[in-house]
């Protein structure tokens, strides 16, 4: 038993902020190679923009209502078309990229689409000229090198996935150097081995593993009974092993993995008072799909590495994610003494976790609502402002005219804030969008924050 140094198991995309092994260089313009014709990390190409003067306070869309189709439609018809994306940093105009006539185009795009909120963006390359780059990198590059390749007309390049940062890949990215490229994946530190699955760990060894049972579980097991219904529940194939329930207990990992990326069970670790899991991911966790798939692990620990009692019980140090309570399995009693026991009452799930599952969690700042419904939110309080900024939903800062907090919404503040209930509407020919926010009967309404408004109440 360990402190883990990787913990979780979660399938992620893995970005990069530099690349150390490559010496970085910032691009001479957004889209363009470096001025060094080296090869850059990916977060460091800055997205195309159009003149400051381009941009408006208005309209501001919240929702999907962009004319996105009619501009492609449009776009797709001019020459050095170059791609076409949402802008939400520009109040979700739509941004549309093009490597020639630009200026004859930023005066035609008003009389096609009066009124909208449309900017026209110089590129260096084509959207066909990016693709067919794409398709060279792809061939020209060796096996194993690569673990996806896209192109980012935000961006104005070609965006390459390397399965690892090591010199030997970024070496084999050099043939490409000055051309519109980026970079990115996971340093060589971060990546873990290919490696057999470990049978036994310090105080704790394998019982059986199986691709079966559910995700997002785990179980404990003190007495036979229990321990033949935790080896049924987790659906591993064959008869349960032997197990010494004097000095160990059993214990159940319900875990989860993607179709393209099989996990390792590496081991079994005490943090506080939780007993979890250490499970990796070899090899390049940036391809992995996306879809969950069970893999149970059974193991036995050994009671003299048990936390004390009560405890719990979790696939990870971390809390389980929302809607998921059945992960965290509680043991109310001590099962270090040898030969101690806990009912089937006193091994289950935890109820403050239960409750938070059968409630919708407010959503917070920085979150994307649909319009048209109501949505829960957690309204933070400004000492200074009162509530006069709700803050930032679907890519937009919202505010109101009042700054007081009021009468009827004082007794739900907690810890400088409270939940109210927030319905967006889209914004229409004659108004722009609004955000109503509803708690106690009393409704405040917010519009989106203008280039001109202050910055503080």
């Amino acid at each position: 038993m360990r402190n883990p140094k990787r913990l979780g198991i979660g399938l992620t995309i893995v970005t990069i902020a530099g690349l150390a092994a490559c010496g970085t260089a910032e691009p001479s313009a957004p889209g363009a190679p470096p001025v060094d014709d080296s090869i850059i990390a990916c977060a460091d190409v800055t997205t195309l923009r159009a003149p400051d003067e381009t941009y408006r306070d208005e309209p501001v869309y919240v929702g999907n209502d962009q004319p996105v189709e009619d501009v492609q439609t449009w776009a797709q018809q001019q020459p050095g078309y170059a791609g076409i994306w949402i802008d939400r940093e520009h109040n979700g105009w739509v941004a549309v990229a093009f490597t020639q006539d630009v200026a004859e185009l930023r005066a035609e795009i008003e009389t096609e689409f009066p009124g909208e909120g449309i900017a026209v963006v110089e590129a260096l390359h084509t959207q066909d000229q990016l693709a067919e780059l794409a398709a060279r990198v792809q061939e020209e590059t060796p096996e194993g090198v690569i673990a996806g390749i896209g192109t980012a007309p935000d961006r104005g390049v070609v965006t390459v996935d390397l399965t690892v940062l090591s010199e030997e890949n970024l070496q084999a990215m050099d043939q490409f150097a000055g051309e519109p490229i980026c970079v990115s994946g996971p340093e060589e530190q971060d990546v873990v081995e290919p490696g057999e699955q470990p049978t036994a760990g310090e105080q704790w060894r394998l019982l059986g593993e199986d691709l079966t049972g559910e995700t997002f579980r785990t179980g404990v097991a003190t007495t036979a009974d229990q321990y033949a219904d935790l080896w049924e529940r987790a659906g591993v194939a064959g008869a349960p092993p032997e197990v010494d329930l004097e000095t160990e207990i059993v214990v159940w990992f319900g875990a989860l993995y993607g179709s393209s990326c099989p996990v390792r069970l590496d081991d079994v670790v005490v943090t506080g008072r939780v007993l979890h899991a250490d499970i990796v991911i070899p090899g390049s966790p940036q391809a992995c799909t996306e879809d969950a798939n069970p893999h149970a692990y059974v193991v036995a620990v050994e009671r003299e590495a048990l936390p004390e009692g009560p405890f719990h019980v979790q696939l990870g140090a971390d809390d389980p994610p929302a809607g998921a309570p059945e992960e965290r399995t509680v043991v109310a009693v001590d099962l270090s003494e040898p030969g101690s026991t806990a009912t089937d009452r006193e091994i289950g799930l935890d109820p403050d976790l239960v409750d938070a599952s059968t409630d919708p969690q407010p959503v917070t700042s920085g979150a994307v609502i649909e319009p048209g419904i109501p949505w829960t939110y957690r309204l933070t309080v400004d000492d200074a402002c009162g509530i006069w900024r709700l803050g930032r939903l679907n890519d937009v800062t919202w505010i109101t005219e009042e700054t007081t907090l009021p009468t009827a919404w004082e007794p739900l503040v907690e810890e400088g804030a409270l939940v109210v209930e927030v319905l967006l509407a889209e914004g229409t020919d004659d108004a722009g969008p609004t955000l109503t926010a509803s708690a106690e009967d009393v409704s405040v309404e917010y519009r989106p924050e203008r280039s001109t408004d202050p910055a503080t109440c």
